[in-house]
């Protein structure tokens, strides 16, 4: 099952997807669709998850490109040589990379989560595509920003141009964090205002990652009509998403792609 950004549908020239962890042929712990080769699954079983979710959109695995991802705030503009890098191995991915950017067709830049937050980008104009993976040392590095701006340095992006899909990921209600990521949020924003909440139980504070990097993407430029965001919880709905934490740290991966036509 893959779900897709309605207001990204609406392009002819880009297909995009999320998948879920159903669908596929792993098996528990990693069941159903685990799509990363960096966890313990069985190789054979995650070459057939892609190759089925490639399928759902007419293309193929030998199309994929595919990070070593790092919690980094590395972003690799991706050239046709990279074509097919990560495609069929953990090794061959692109190294120490969280983002993932392009301006070549038939090439499916492919990201994963298992609660972090996973964003594409679109841009309109200039035909830029985008794909960031962002846990809390991603989101406070501001890797998600720093996408748009490196598609500004790299292709003249125009914010306004620029469309966001923001993916199901751990939400506020259930990602409760330590001193680390306090101190961490505070040093990057300045506050941790609105980016934190205190749960009235248990005294904790809980992270607001969605909301961390949407602001991100409005504070340098892209309007908040452009950002669309699937407020899912992977914890809260972990038997559609794969969930380290409700996984108890041992789970598979769900991905987000996107491809230029």
């Amino acid at each position: 099952m893959l779900l897709h950004f309605s207001h990204l549908q609406q392009f002819s020239k880009i297909k995009h997807f999320i998948s879920t962890r159903n669908g596929g042929v792993s098996q528990a712990p990693f069941d159903a669709c685990n799509m990363s080769y960096a966890v313990q699954d069985n190789p054979n079983h995650v070459a057939l998850n892609r190759k089925i979710v490639c399928e759902q959109i007419s293309s193929t695995t030998a199309q994929l490109c595919v990070p070593q991802q790092s919690h980094s705030a590395n972003i690799h503009v991706v050239t046709q040589a990279d074509k097919g890098k990560g495609s069929q191995d953990f090794a061959s991915g692109i190294t120490d990379t969280d983002g993932l950017i392009t301006d070549k067709p038939q090439i499916t830049l492919m990201v994963f989560s298992a609660d972090c937050v996973m964003t594409l980008f679109y841009d309109t104009e200039k035909q830029i595509i985008g794909a960031v993976h962002a846990g809390w040392r991603g989101t406070v590095k501001k890797i998600t920003a720093k996408m748009l701006t490196t598609m500004q340095e790299k292709f003249g992006t125009n914010p306004e141009n620029v469309l966001v899909g923001i993916a199901p990921a751990i939400r506020t209600c259930c990602y409760e964090v330590g001193d680390e990521v306090t101190q961490g949020v505070f040093e990057a924003f300045g506050t941790t205002d609105k980016y934190m909440t205190k749960n009235p139980i248990t005294q904790k504070l809980h992270f607001d990652l969605h909301y961390a990097n949407k602001q991100q993407l409005i504070n340098v430029g892209i309007p908040n009509k452009n950002i669309t965001i699937m407020e899912i919880c992977t914890f809260c709905e972990s038997k559609t998403f794969f969930s380290s934490r409700a996984d108890n740290g041992i789970s598979g991966r769900f991905s987000a792609g996107i491809m230029l036509i």
